[in-house]
């Protein structure tokens, strides 16, 4: 292949592969479980689906326990938080397992 057709499949290449390497490299760094944002919006979205759970098997869930609930931020608490509001007894239970784990 004369060099000046390899010059210019290098040219098209680059230009091909540098924008999508940028775009993912900003993909991961949303992506990344160290983004407080990430983080964030992954706590309201568990906080949201245990009082969901609460709400469907009790229908009314007391507002100082769903405020409660909002100051848990950490995921693997907020996991345990949704096995413990499919299982528990009554939300006086729910509560307890809030508050002490």
């Amino acid at each position: 292949m004369p060099f000046s057709q390899q010059k210019r499949i290098q040219v098209r290449r680059d230009n091909c592969v540098a924008p999508r390497r940028n775009a993912l490299r900003g993909a991961n760094a949303l992506q990344s479980p160290e983004s407080p944002l990430i983080r964030e919006l992954v706590a309201e979205k568990l906080q949201h689906a245990i009082l969901q759970v609460l709400e469907g098997r009790f229908e009314e869930v007391p507002s100082d326990l769903a405020e409660q609930l909002r100051g848990v931020t950490r995921e693997k608490k907020l996991n345990a938080l949704i096995r413990q509001a499919a299982v528990c007894r009554n939300l006086d239970a729910f509560r307890e397992f809030l508050l002490s784990h």
